[in-house]
């Protein structure tokens, strides 16, 4: 099994001369990736749309650890990175399942999503960066906007 390692393997019982056994499998550091090589972990903004019509709003934030939050879900789940393949299952009905691929700067997803109920539809999401807030010596220097106080 490719990206996996076996941890460990101990026989079970015997039935004529098979051994059942039990394997045990975690993912390598190749088969998931994570911050801080990813830097996906932090607060994205979520376009989502189911049969990819009208798309909704929705926030995840993205934990180091795989795990993810989303406020609107109410709950959230796991996500990988392989390459550039990115995954993201919630753990909690529909179980929806957000499939796609990261851009190179980490900062951009976009796939397909399912549902344990069959429904299907289109996604993506931009990387929420904080900007620097404005200081007054920065908006003394703002260029004025003509059309403003029209």
């Amino acid at each position: 099994m490719a990206g996996w390692l076996i941890l460990s393997c101990s026989t079970l019982q015997r039935k004529g001369t098979e051994i059942a056994r039990t394997i045990t499998h975690r993912p390598t550091a190749t088969s998931r990736t994570t911050a801080p090589e990813s830097s996906l972990d932090g607060p994205w903004q979520v376009f989502y749309s189911w049969g990819c019509g009208t798309f909704s709003e929705a926030a995840w934030i993205l934990n180091a650890d795989g795990t993810f939050y989303s406020p609107e879900a109410d709950g959230g789940g796991t996500w990988s990175l392989d390459g550039s393949a990115f995954h993201l299952r919630f753990d909690h009905s529909p179980f929806a399942t957000y499939t796609g691929k990261a851009n190179a700067a980490r900062d951009y997803l976009e796939g397909t999503m399912t549902s344990d109920g069959g429904k299907a539809g289109c996604w993506n999401a931009r990387k929420n960066i904080p900007t620097p807030p404005v200081t007054a010596t920065a908006a003394s220097t703002a260029v004025p906007n003509p059309a403003a106080g029209r």
